[in-house]
């Protein structure tokens, strides 16, 4: 059977590659709830010790200034819930009460990828606790599943928004989690 830490080794993710199983899990939960400017001290101190970070889409320069975007952080947290997927997966004791509290209290502020490692995560471990959540987030209708490029000031931007004509990855993984824990 394969450990967490080779699974985590396989996918490059330098942060939590030197740890033992458990501190993988313990620092992937203490990720997933960091403000923007915590994540920037914690890639400092990950550079200062090791002489590089495990964001590779940030450069020292950028953590330095303190510019990373909402969207560095989002990748941040969603290595971290790689994490606590795949050490649900490996080796559930490791996944405790606390950290699946903080996955659900931290789940509106994910991005969709890591929305739905959560989900997965709830559904491996059959947390029949877990859905009414899980049903508040399939039936959730103002989650943005969309967007469009919109030109501002000479720049392009994209903005989301919500179409129910369109596939709804979140949607999915809930209803596909659901069924799971119920059986």
């Amino acid at each position: 059977m394969k450990k967490l830490s080779e699974e985590i080794a396989h996918q490059h993710l330098t942060r939590y590659a030197s740890l033992a199983d458990q501190e993988a899990v313990s620092l992937a939960h203490a990720d997933l709830l960091l403000s923007k400017q915590e994540v920037i001290r914690a890639l400092l101190d990950e550079f200062a010790f090791s002489g590089k970070t495990s964001l590779t889409f940030c450069d020292l320069e950028d953590l330095k200034s303190g510019q990373i975007t909402d969207d560095d952080l989002m990748k941040f947290q969603m290595y971290a819930t790689d994490v606590l997927y795949w050490a649900a997966q490996i080796s559930p004791v490791l996944i405790n009460e606390k950290c699946l509290t903080d996955c659900e209290i931290s789940f509106h502020r994910l991005n969709q990828a890591a929305q739905i490692r959560v989900i997965q995560i709830f559904a491996i471990l059959k947390r029949t606790d877990k859905l009414d959540f899980l049903l508040t987030v399939r039936d959730d209708k103002s989650r943005h599943n969309a967007v469009v490029p919109i030109q501002r000031d000479g720049s392009y931007y994209l903005r989301s928004y919500r179409d129910e004509n369109l596939f709804d990855a979140v949607y999915d993984a809930s209803v596909k989690a659901i069924e799971t824990i119920r059986g």
